[in-house]
């Protein structure tokens, strides 16, 4: 599931700053270069585990993250105004393995916090 217009985009960022190809990042996540390519390509939806393992690997956290996605989306979270109800879809939700959920609730929390701080 894709949370945020230019995830892909962001992700590539983090990825050059640790001066990283793709085979790099995703030799230390294991997954396949093509794979990474996709994702920051916005051509795959990427579940939410993925999209932590792609971030404890590079050492980034939900504040690097949140950050790049601002400064490409001018300052604005690219999240949309409220930020969904992560029940609004229970046959979506209940897919989600519980580690999945505890990561998105978390993630959800952090960027309301952002989107409430720049209020």
């Amino acid at each position: 599931m894709l949370l945020f217009k230019k995830l892909g985009k962001a992700l590539r960022l983090i990825r050059n700053r640790r001066g990283w190809t793709q085979s790099q990042w995703a030799e230390k996540v294991g997954i396949d270069k093509a794979t990474i390519s996709k994702y920051e390509l916005d051509q795959m939806e990427m579940r939410i585990g993925v999209l932590d393992r792609l971030l404890v690997a590079a050492g980034a956290d939900l504040e690097e993250l949140s950050e790049t996605l601002l400064k490409l989306n001018n300052g604005s979270p690219s999240i949309p105004p409220p930020f969904p109800d992560l029940s609004s879809d229970p046959k979506e939700w209940a897919s989600m393995s519980a580690e999945d959920q505890r990561i998105l609730e978390d993630l959800a929390k952090y960027l309301r916090k952002v989107r409430d701080e720049k209020d």
